[in-house]
């Protein structure tokens, strides 16, 4: 595998906009919108899921935005995230005479809030040769003016992502001075090549791969002559973060919400998550742990067939079975040979490996009621980068997030009534790689 990148070509202009970062009309409200007051949001249009966001950074409220089909630059939202009706607020972006945004109104149950400036925003498209000769498109989001001294290669999490599924991060660093880089995904957005392998391992290669030659690109930008250039990963994007971190030279790594446990573990925690939000009392979790032992001990070597055969034959006869194959992974064995293969995948899958050969500046930031990663993720993040010999750690949980960073009551994969994240996880990663921009902090654990 080829590991050293081709920059295949980088736009020409770096254009300066105070009114859009992107000239493509569905995203002409992409940025970063400040109140006098201090207040600040961060909008995009997210493509993969074909919706106008809403972020404010300073509250956490977070909303996606319905468009009014009768007023133009005019969208509303609602009490949560995901439904826009009824309508409590409603924003109205701001042209200039020659049309291009500058700013937006915002209004809260018919209460002005107040107008919002757009800040100027430094974009260029950038085209990476990619594992296999994909083409990777991106685009650098740079703050203007004088020269910049870091800049985050945001990485994306499972599933075919696009550039600005990651705009929460990328905007909300771009707010506090430090530059971002956001790219589609291979086979995804304006990125051409082969889909990810279905394997997590086998996909992890390739997409390594590709975030190398991305770093390794930039790198080579005169833009970014003298600029720090770390990673910043969420989910699957934060395991990736170490590979490309011990892979090529980076200033920094921050590990949002990835996962640290080997094996299945991940998914038997995603099934006890799953148990709660099917409602199962003591008795019926019991016995559906007694299964799921036989249904995991099958690739881990531990249960033969004939016993899973038995235990599933027991599972399907429970009360609890029909409720949670409704909103769970398939959750029985076809074959021998398919629990087989698990296994041995299974058996690849060790993060803190990996965790372990980082010897860069590394911020790792965890979540209490997180429903992917598993509880004792930060612990293993943190014992296996001191255990590698990196004591420049610092670690930030916060308590009441699920896994996408929303204020949750209980640990679910339910998104039902979430309005907000917790601000100070934006606040503290950008504080975090502006300090680390300069070389310093010594890291910390626990926060």
């Amino acid at each position: 595998m080829n590991l050293v990148p081709k920059l295949l070509s980088v736009a020409a202009v770096l254009t300066t906009l105070s009114a859009t970062v992107s000239p493509n009309a569905e995203h002409a409200y992409d940025g970063v919108y400040r109140f006098p007051g201090g207040d600040t949001l961060v909008i995009a249009r997210v493509d993969d899921q074909g919706a106008l966001i809403l972020l404010n950074l300073t509250t956490g409220a977070a909303r996606v935005l319905g468009a009014d089909s009768m007023a133009r630059d005019t969208y509303a939202f609602g009490h949560t995230v995901f439904v826009p009706v009824p309508a409590v607020g409603v924003l109205r972006f701001v042209r200039s005479g020659d049309g291009l945004v500058t700013g937006v109104d915002e209004t809260i149950d018919g209460r002005v809030i107040g107008t919002a400036s757009r800040l100027r925003v430094e974009e260029r498209e950038v085209h990476v040769a990619g594992e296999g000769g994909a083409d990777l498109v991106g685009t650098l989001l740079l703050p203007p003016g004088s020269a910049v001294s870091s800049v985050a290669v945001i990485l994306h999490g499972a599933g075919p992502e696009t550039r600005w599924s990651s705009f929460n991060v990328a905007l909300a660093l771009l707010n506090r001075g430090v530059g971002a880089f956001i790219y589609d995904k291979r086979a995804s957005g304006a990125s051409t090549g082969s889909p990810p392998p279905s394997e997590q391992t086998e996909a992890a290669t390739v997409l390594t791969s590709d975030a190398v030659a991305v770093v390794t690109a930039l790198r080579s930008l005169p833009i970014l002559s003298g600029a720090r250039i770390g990673v910043v990963g969420w989910s699957q994007g934060g395991w990736l973060g170490a590979k490309v971190a011990a892979a090529v030279p980076v200033a920094f790594y921050v590990n949002i919400a990835g996962n640290g446990s080997p094996g299945n573990e991940q998914w038997r925690h995603s099934l006890d998550v799953a148990f709660g939000d099917a409602g199962l009392t003591a008795e019926q979790t019991k016995s559906a742990n007694e299964y799921f032992d036989a249904f995991f001990g099958v690739p881990n070597g531990t249960t033969t067939w004939d016993a899973y055969q038995r235990a599933l034959t027991v599972a399907k006869a429970q009360d609890w079975y029909p409720r949670l194959i409704r909103i769970a992974k398939p959750i029985e064995w076809n074959s021998k040979p398919e629990a087989d293969s698990n296994g041995m995948v299974a058996r690849r899958y060790r993060p803190a490996d990996d965790y372990a050969r980082v010897r860069v500046p590394t911020l790792g930031m965890f979540f209490g009621l997180d429903d992917s990663s598993t509880p004792e993720s930060a612990e293993i993040f943190r014992s296996a980068l001191f255990g590698g010999g990196n004591h420049n750690v610092t670690i930030h949980e916060y308590p009441n997030l699920n896994h996408g960073g929303f204020v949750v009551p209980r640990r679910t994969h339910s998104l039902r009534g979430i309005d907000h994240t917790d601000p100070a996880l934006y606040r503290d990663l950008a504080d975090w790689i502006a300090r680390h921009s300069a070389g310093s902090g010594s890291g910390s654990y626990p926060h």
